[in-house]
């Protein structure tokens, strides 16, 4: 956790709008209140079970941001993939940004993370040129 320190001290006093954590080892016992920045809103997709891994997002307050969940799997876990996936909105622009963690011997096939962020991809590039009809 002290390493987790000093790396939020530092993005909370450069101009970057998000920082994408990985290996945050957040558990439900860790609130955030404990482990937000000021002024950033905190999006969190913790490891349900075993220690390690899970992931998250500190985004700028003053960006329209909300979870995205595809509709892959329930709440996006495929096979355990550790996924986060944001849908913001920053200067009239929209952008889907996602947080991976892919660990050094998933209980997954590689593959299927693979083949998971692919359908996830067409699934966004579809819904983009539908709303630009």
């Amino acid at each position: 956790m002290l390493c987790s320190f000093f790396i939020l001290s530092w993005y909370s006093s450069t101009v970057n709008d998000c920082a994408l954590i990985t290996e945050t080892w957040y558990t439900k016992k860790h609130q955030d209140t404990l482990v937000g920045i000021p002024n950033d809103t905190l999006f969190r997709r913790d490891r349900l079970r075993g220690k390690g891994g899970g992931v998250c997002a500190y985004v700028r307050s003053s960006i329209s941001c909300s979870v995205f969940v595809p509709g892959v799997g329930a709440q996006s876990r495929v096979n355990d993939v550790e996924i986060l996936w944001l849908d913001c909105t920053l200067h009239d622009c929209h952008y889907f940004v996602a947080c991976c963690y892919h660990p050094p011997k998933p209980k997954y096939n590689y593959s299927v993370l693979l083949m998971f962020c692919l359908v996830i991809l067409i699934t966004l590039i579809v819904c983009i040129v539908m709303l630009s009809l």
